[in-house]
């Protein structure tokens, strides 16, 4: 019978962890923003970082590649931001954009960021009904209650960031 094995420190590149959760996170908000914006995840798009972080400079450098692959995107990496319209999402230190020109129908983008905000409205607005209604905040359990505060507070977030990419959207 062979024994366990033994771990070996050498093997062990835990200095490389702020780099590989730096990429996690980059690859993570360029491909919620393609969904989002119902962006093909095999179309190649063209993607900018923008950042003065130089930690966020040194992983680029090192993971360039990779990012790349993972996002199947085009990525240059600046320290100011673009000036033609783009979507934009803030992970860490670095805001990633892409520009839209193109990538987008913009009259079906409207369409359907104007139908997301009429449907979350809806639900902000029964969410505020509940909280005005005093007989359900004396009467229903506080965890439900709270609940219900946490969704009206995310609800009016979503449609913040909604309200912000239609300005962008207008600006095509």
């Amino acid at each position: 019978m062979a024994s366990y094995p033994k771990a070996v420190s050498a093997h062990s590149n835990f200095d490389q962890l702020p780099a590989m959760d730096w990429l996690i996170a980059t690859v993570s908000a360029i491909r919620t923003m393609r969904s989002e914006m119902q962006i093909s995840p095999a179309k190649e798009i063209p993607v900018i970082l923008q950042s003065i972080d130089a930690d966020a400079h040194a992983f680029f450098g090192q993971l360039k590649d990779l990012l790349q692959q993972l996002s199947k995107s085009k990525i240059t990496l600046q320290k100011e931001e673009p000036h033609n319209p783009s979507a934009n999402q803030i992970s860490g230190n670095t805001t990633i954009y892409i520009p839209l020109e193109g990538l987008i129908e913009k009259n079906e983008e409207i369409s359907r960021v104007e139908k997301q905000i009429a449907k979350i409205s809806k639900l902000l607005m029964r969410g505020k009904g509940q909280l005005k209604n005093p007989n359900y905040v004396n009467n229903a359990p506080k965890d439900l209650v709270d609940e219900v505060k946490l969704q009206v507070k995310q609800w009016e977030a979503e449609i913040s960031k909604y309200q912000k990419h239609l300005t962008v959207l207008a600006k095509l």
